[in-house]
């Protein structure tokens, strides 16, 4: 536009009025023109073609995004299952432990309260309420013994205990366990 403006111009102040440099001028101007709209149109589609581009790249890593999460979603999933299995693996043999335990037994906690435990052991080390269980530990040198209570009911009354040792492992041995009451003076 501004080239045809200029051609214009030159052909006012030389006052050339002839017609034959009218319609070259003319030429001139249309071929300018074309010229100009194909740089425009050819710089679009570049434009275009780059965008096109990028936004395929973007889809391309967008996608590949989505296929690393599901992947990390799969080997989350796997771990949360298999931390599970090993979970309700060590569950079943604490209960098989704390069974064997009540069976090697002499003295059974069981329906007792609170004071008839302190005046067999004295004073627990711990006394604490943990959501719906009271809760006491005696420790001696060798074991801890854990008494449990339902802490909703008025009276301490033992619904559960465990025998542990030092380094907070069930203890299943016999003789251990006797060992643990020799300690406590229970026997």
């Amino acid at each position: 536009m501004r080239i045809l403006l200029f051609f214009s111009i030159i052909a006012l102040l030389s006052n050339c009025t002839s017609v034959e440099i009218t319609k070259e001028l003319s030429k001139a101007t249309k071929s300018i023109k074309t010229s100009f709209d194909n740089v425009i149109k050819s710089s679009g589609d570049t434009n275009q073609k780059e965008i096109f581009e990028e936004k395929n790249i973007d889809k391309k890593i967008i996608d590949q995004e989505i296929i690393d999460l599901e992947k990390e979603k799969n080997i989350d999933k796997k771990i949360i299952d298999q931390e599970i299995v090993n979970l309700e693996k060590e569950k079943k043999e604490k209960e098989k432990i704390i069974k064997e335990q009540k069976k090697k037994t002499k003295i059974n906690f069981l329906d007792k309260n609170f004071n008839e435990i302190k005046l067999m052991i004295g004073e627990p080390i711990l006394l604490r309420t943990d959501g719906n269980s009271k809760i006491a530990r005696f420790d001696n040198n060798f074991c801890q013994l854990f008494i449990f209570s339902n802490a909703k009911t008025k009276n301490f009354r033992v619904e559960y205990f465990e025998i542990r040792n030092k380094e907070g492992k069930l203890i299943i041995n016999k003789e251990k366990i006797e060992k643990c009451y020799k300690n406590f003076k229970l026997i």
